[in-house]
């Protein structure tokens, strides 16, 4: 999870007056998002997720946060999500999902801006550190090579865990089952 602070407001030559949001991410990593990368990352969520809801849309950000600040991908959350053929919302053509077709100031861009809001401050991840993710009606090769510690499947996607999930919590033997697997064993 990162933690969000602002820091201010930057200006250049040709630019109005932008934000800067830093990220502090638990391995001591530092970026800052400006209003470019929080439409991008935003457009992500609604072309990826608007229908699942806030929080699917915050568990698909997530997947580009873990991806950003895992060493195999662009440190540059924007950068991820535009990667060709990575998330759908960007494909052109067939299977593209249109992301410039919502208002920045519709309903639906608010909620996706809250979705990132709620990645940027900290909210667990419920992927389990996913780097990928489907929906549950593709099967292929690339998706099976993925799946080395289960999968966690919520609000419309299937995500690949890049860590073990927590196990079970163990069931509890009644003192009758303990007496009947152990005649030693007395009640006092």
């Amino acid at each position: 999870c990162a933690a969000a602070y602002v820091t201010g407001m930057a200006t250049s030559a040709n630019t109005a007056n932008h934000l800067i949001l830093v990220l502090l991410f638990p391995r001591g990593y530092i970026m800052q998002l400006t209003d470019y990368q929080r439409d991008i990352l935003i457009r992500t969520a609604l072309g990826e997720a608007r229908g699942e809801g806030v929080e699917g849309m915050a568990d698909v950000l997530q997947t580009v946060f873990n991806r950003a600040n895992s060493g195999l991908f662009p440190s540059d959350p924007a950068e991820v999500a535009l990667q060709e053929g990575e998330y759908s919302a960007w494909n052109k053509g067939a299977g593209g999902n249109n992301p410039w077709q919502f208002s920045q100031d519709s309903d639906i861009y608010r909620k996706g801006a809250q979705a990132l809001d709620l990645v940027l401050n900290g909210r667990p991840d419920y992927t389990g550190g996913a780097l990928f993710y489907k929906t549950p009606g593709v099967n292929s090769a690339f998706h099976d090579r993925q799946d080395k510690f289960g999968t966690i499947e919520r609000y419309g996607h299937v995500y690949y865990p890049t860590r073990p999930l927590e196990p079970p919590v163990p069931a509890t033997m009644s003192q009758d089952l303990v007496l009947m697997r152990n005649p030693a064993v007395s009640q006092s």
